[in-house]
């Protein structure tokens, strides 16, 4: 009786265990789903939002057929042209989206981009600041070069040359390899004119004797931060004397004339009236391995069908203390008994026999004590 009802709990037990898994496994599927939408809705808004600002998309327009249209044009311009892809690699095709200003038109059945593709020069020009050093000639007087520009670009064979200022320069896309990729808003100079300006004919490998034109100018000390991190262009007029602190250590010397000082990470230059900080790069490495579960979620008609009884089947009853000790102690009992393994006819007759003549023994001897009482009886009654 309490092992029927035993059955019967864990029967139950097992259907709502298996209802349970099935509502979890539904709620896997809809959560999943779910996020499948919600990226894609991301996805279509971040590419509108790009078009809107005139910038390409990477998922609307993929960087292999970028890299397609682009060899396409680049078959059909002039030589001296290019499209900025280098040997058909898609190495820097990121550069390119970076580049490309799009416009976008919605239709009933189409969308339909407008790419605009800027084609660059094949020449490359090094691109240089005009920082001019003042020289003492007087005692309250000192000269320095009348620059024309603050950029000056010249290229690789050094023959011509281009002009540019600040704003021209903000106006350029930079790319990650510390190149700028600008607009040809200035026109491309001779170098080797006589029309050329100061900057330019020093910067030329034929050019040995350069006359520039002087201004005159106050004579002060000059800190200037050059492109390149944690390194510094002086100019002292007389002497600088300063004092450089990296940690626990200062180091005080003295400064003259015009050259170039490096700092370490976490230094720092001391003056009279000023202080130089260096820039500090930190850095740090760490390594995660992720152990990601991947559950196994079971096909959706299968989870939707209409629950039916299953046949199950138990390998142990889950009894309890006291069943359990019942059930060892019968186990050990039939262990102690030796039954034989099967019954033949044979054995049945000789039972038959055996009781037939067990029960005629039992039989006389009650006729005997019958016998016996009755002349007791009689005698007794005479």
């Amino acid at each position: 009786m309490e092992t029927t009802k035993n059955t019967n709990l864990n029967e139950v037990r097992y259907r709502t265990v298996k209802i349970m898994n099935e509502i979890n496994a539904g709620a896997i599927t809809a959560r999943s789903l779910i996020s499948v939408l919600r990226r894609n809705q991301q996805m279509l808004l971040d590419a509108l939002t790009d078009i809107y600002r005139g910038h390409l998309d990477m998922n609307l327009f993929t960087p292999e057929q970028l890299s397609k249209h682009l060899n396409y044009i680049a078959g059909i311009i002039s030589n001296r042209l290019t499209t900025h892809v280098k040997d058909s690699i898609i190495a820097n095709i990121r550069d390119i989206y970076k580049l490309i200003y799009v416009k976008a038109r919605l239709s009933d059945q189409y969308l339909l981009f407008e790419l605009h593709i800027p084609i660059l020069s094949h020449d490359d020009y090094t691109l240089y600041n005009n920082i001019p050093i003042t020289r003492q000639v007087a005692a309250d007087q000192c000269q320095a070069l009348g620059k024309t520009t603050k950029y000056i670009g010249v290229n690789f064979v050094k023959n011509t040359y281009i002009q540019m200022e600040e704003i021209d320069l903000q106006q350029c896309t930079t790319l990650e390899d510390n190149s700028f990729v600008c607009n040809a808003h200035t026109p491309v100079r001779n170098l080797h004119r006589p029309t050329a300006s100061c900057e330019a004919k020093m910067l030329s490998q034929e050019l040995t004797n350069v006359t520039c034109d002087l201004i005159t100018t106050r004579c002060f000390d000059q800190w200037t931060k050059l492109e390149r991190p944690n390194i510094w262009l002086y100019n002292c007029i007389n002497e600088c004397t300063t004092r450089i602190i990296c940690g626990n250590q200062i180091v005080q010397t003295s400064l003259t004339k015009a050259g170039l000082l490096a700092l370490d990470q976490d230094c720092a230059i001391q003056q009279e009236d000023a202080t130089i900080y260096s820039y500090n790069v930190f850095s740090s490495k760490t390594k995660i391995a992720l152990t990601l579960e991947v559950p196994t979620i079971e096909s959706p008609n299968d989870m939707w069908n209409t629950f039916k009884t299953s046949n199950i089947v138990f390998s142990t009853l889950n009894l309890s203390d006291e069943h359990r000790l019942i059930d060892d102690k019968i186990a050990v009992q039939k262990d102690r008994e030796v039954l034989p393994n099967d019954l033949s006819t044979h054995d049945i007759n000789n039972y038959m026999i055996s009781t037939t003549l067990t029960g005629l023994i039992v039989l006389a001897i009650v006729v005997w004590l019958i016998k016996r009482c009755f002349p007791g009886c009689q005698q007794k009654n005479t």
